[in-house]
């Protein structure tokens, strides 16, 4: 092969590759119909995502309570939709309450393992458990970047 085409082979893989990029998130059965149904949801993979209620530590592992919302193409929540129910995230080892705080948002990614019955408030309620295989915390701020890009096409004079 001439010089000048392996480089441009070369530089096409690494152009190529680059572009390439994670799993994207893939619609998951949304928790409230899980909850409906478990046994036909066990072991299922999903990646759900949403806003953190209360972290949990235990001798070996973490829990966290989340309001799950429908997340974005690029898996973030999406918390001005409307909520998809709440689920119970499992994860071996230590998360930091300071860090996994009410009010933030995550998307995890794992598998339905089994629920959790108890109330909300007066009413029964069943929170799917999810064993996530990995946790992405959003920035505090993340709401705040999420539709702030701008374009526009015109003329404009600059004094």
């Amino acid at each position: 092969m001439q010089p000048g085409l392996a480089t441009a082979a070369a530089l096409t893989a690494v152009l190529l590759a680059g572009c390439a990029s994670g799993p994207a998130a893939t619609a998951s059965v949304p928790p409230f119909e899980v909850a409906d149904a478990i046994e036909r949801h066990l072991d299922q993979p999903v990646a759900w995502g949403g806003m953190v209620v209360e972290t949990r530590n235990f001798d070996r592992y973490s829990e966290i309570e989340l309001i799950a919302f429908p997340l974005d193409r690029h898996g973030r929540p999406l918390p001005h939709q409307r909520d998809l129910g709440r689920f119970i995230l499992l994860r071996a080892g230590f998360l930091d309450p300071q860090i996994y705080a009410p009010g933030r948002f995550l998307t995890a990614h794992g598998r339905i393992t089994g629920d959790r019955r108890g109330r909300i408030r007066e009413a029964a309620y069943v929170w799917p458990e999810l064993d996530a295989d990995a946790i992405d915390l959003w920035p505090a701020d993340f709401r705040a970047r999420q539709g702030n890009v701008r374009f526009s096409i015109g003329i404009g004079i600059f004094r």
